[in-house]
């Protein structure tokens, strides 16, 4: 055998295993949606039954709102559903993604904005700097 026959015949397959350089995406602990859908059962405005059915969906990670719908879940309970889950992923959002956005205060008409050109003044400013 010659060595380019050789090498192909001791080179090992490509592994099925996925990239180890990749990075597995993040575990999201889904506890607090868990919880938010308990509360809604506890609160009677869904069933057990239901609950069960929207924690499988959430164990999923991702809710099909027609298939809850075609479960029996009325239009209310639907939404109930989906303001607290919605409500649950706002409270767990970092808070810089949580805080409004800033109001920057702008530099009064007439003088040099950052950018270097001239504001021209706003009937707001006016209104508020007038004497």
């Amino acid at each position: 055998m010659n060595d380019l026959a050789n090498a192909a015949a001791t080179k090992r397959p490509m592994s099925p295993a996925s990239d180890k350089t990749q990075t597995p995406p993040a575990r999201v602990d889904q506890q607090p949606f868990l919880g938010a859908i308990q509360q809604l059962v506890d609160d009677g405005t869904i069933s057990a039954t239901q609950g069960h059915a929207v924690d499988s969906e959430i164990q999923t990670g991702r809710i099909d709102t027609h298939t809850l719908a075609s479960s029996g879940f009325t239009q209310a309970q639907l939404q109930a559903v989906q303001q607290a889950l919605g409500n649950t992923k706002r409270a767990l959002a970092p808070a810089a993604a949580r805080a409004p956005a800033s109001t920057k205060e702008l530099p009064p008409p007439g003088t040099r904005a950052p950018s270097g050109r001239k504001e021209p003044p706003t009937a707001a400013w006016e209104q508020q700097h007038a004497k």
